[in-house]
């Protein structure tokens, strides 16, 4: 009996050795990444450049709306130039300097002032367009902005 009882001790652990063997080949780890992993990389990849695409782009309307409105303020520094100038002197003038307080701000800032006096002549009327130029992002832009001027002042 003992050996039998071997014999059936031997056999059982050989089939429980064979069924350990065949549940871990059957259940181990094929090398690679499964499609539910691919799936949630490729969303979370596309996420992230959503929210980089977006920043970029709110900081580059940022930066115009800056520039825009350092040009208007170098453009209402030119029209305040321009009203302390002795009335018979103002006059058209194209590709003006910009203050050299806005030169390093605006990159190829220049400014053009074209002068009209189309109103009735007892009135001593100028009507002065200032246009601001300047470069963004290799593109010319411009801010233009009017005034009056009579010879009495305001």
């Amino acid at each position: 009996m003992p050996f039998i009882k071997a014999l059936s001790s031997e056999i059982l652990d050989q089939r429980n050795n064979s069924m350990n063997y065949e549940l871990r080949t059957h259940y181990s780890q094929a090398p690679g990444f499964s499609l539910i992993e691919v799936v949630v990389s490729i969303f979370l990849v596309s996420a992230l450049s959503i929210i980089l695409v977006g920043s970029t782009n709110s900081l580059h309307t940022r930066k115009r709306t800056d520039l825009t409105a350092i040009a208007n303020k170098a453009a209402l520094k030119e029209i305040e130039r321009v009203r302390n100038l002795e009335y018979s002197s103002i006059t058209t003038a194209l590709s003006l300097p910009c203050d050299t307080e806005f030169n390093n701000q605006l990159p190829g800032c220049r400014i053009d002032r074209q002068v009209t006096n189309n109103f009735n002549n007892d009135l001593n009327l100028k009507q002065v367009l200032i246009t601001l130029y300047f470069n963004y992002r290799g593109g010319p832009k411009f801010v233009v902005l009017e005034t009056l001027i009579t010879q009495k002042g305001l």
